[in-house]
């Protein structure tokens, strides 16, 4: 069952078989090679690819909750290793796996070298919640080398240039095209993401994005300030989006009451809740809007009490 999409079987199809990915291919491109056999493997002896290790990439906490509820049928299918026993498919399993104290998990083996993996992974993060783009554009980023040495064999193999060291701009072009292609974004978002990496973000802006709690665009325009100045603007957020979710939550359960006259009191009760909160700059500013919002929940709730009067 892939992590992707819970569904998945994992194996390939008998149509598939392994090719080597030829010039400007992109990992849709490539076909996949049948498993080389299945095997029980323990857990203690399966790890992560190698690129989701370095890059510190997990599944949430929430990706995590969600399949541990499925239970036992969660491990009914197998996960994907290479010969290396690097996970292709099937990290937030195996993990879950190790909390449940599973002794081993069915597996299928496949001959994958690293290009071959980093491009499998990506292909199963394309379609399911479990990579998002910063993270995809990460792995392509692997990837970049594989495409830059065939660029130059290609140059090579045309007997053209071939007293370049660097590649052309053209060619650096098109494995920027190609690395894009690879993650399932566009150019300009790959840009964006190796500014941001190459700015020394802090680790907070790197797990915000990671978490896909900011867009990849409000994460370059952070890349330019100070480690503090980004830790502080992710706090301010995050404070935001807690309050506001907290305040639809108590609306939503006085609002939704049958009671149409609690409302009113519900609202009573959110605005004497705002009284109690401790003083901080970072929310004066969010109390106004909420004072903003309930007194535009208080007109809505009038007018539709004038209106059933009427």
């Amino acid at each position: 069952m892939s992590d992707a999409s819970a569904r998945s079987n994992g194996a390939g199809s008998p149509n598939e078989s392994r090719v080597d990915s030829g010039p400007g291919q992109s990992y849709s491109q490539l076909n996949f090679a049948l498993p080389l056999r299945q095997d029980y493997i323990s857990t203690e002896e399966l790890r992560p690819a190698k690129a989701i290790l370095q890059l510190g990439i997990e599944p949430s906490p929430v990706r995590l909750l969600e399949l541990e509820r499925l239970g036992d049928a969660l491990f009914e299918s197998t996960i994907e290793i290479n010969s290396q026993n690097e996970i292709i498919d099937g990290h937030a399993r195996w993990l879950i796996a190790k909390k449940t104290g599973r002794p081993g998990l069915r597996c299928d083996i496949f001959d994958y070298d690293e290009e071959h993996t980093l491009r499998k992974i990506l292909k199963k993060g394309l379609v399911g919640p479990a990579l998002g783009k910063f993270c995809r554009v990460q792995i392509a980023l692997r990837l970049q080398p594989f495409h830059e040495r065939r660029a130059r064999n290609n140059r090579i193999q045309g007997g053209a240039q071939k007293q370049l060291l660097f590649l052309t701009q053209a060619e650096r072009a098109r494995v920027r095209e190609l690395v894009a292609q690879d993650a399932g974004v566009s150019s300009s978002l790959v840009r964006q993401v190796k500014v941001i990496l190459n700015s020394g973000p802090s680790l907070e802006l790197l797990a915000a994005l990671r978490a896909e709690t900011i867009t990849i665009n409000r994460g370059y325009q952070l890349s330019s300030v100070s480690s503090s100045e980004q830790r502080n603007a992710l706090a301010s957020k995050s404070l935001r989006r807690s309050n506001r979710e907290h305040s639809e939550k108590l609306v939503a359960r006085h609002v939704g009451s049958p009671e149409r006259k609690s409302a009113t009191d519900g609202l009573k009760e959110i605005r004497s809740g705002l009284t109690r909160l401790p003083e901080d700059p970072l929310l004066v500013s969010l109390q106004s809007q909420i004072a903003s919002l309930l007194s535009a929940i208080d007109s809505l709730l009038n007018a539709q009490v004038n209106t059933e009067g009427a």
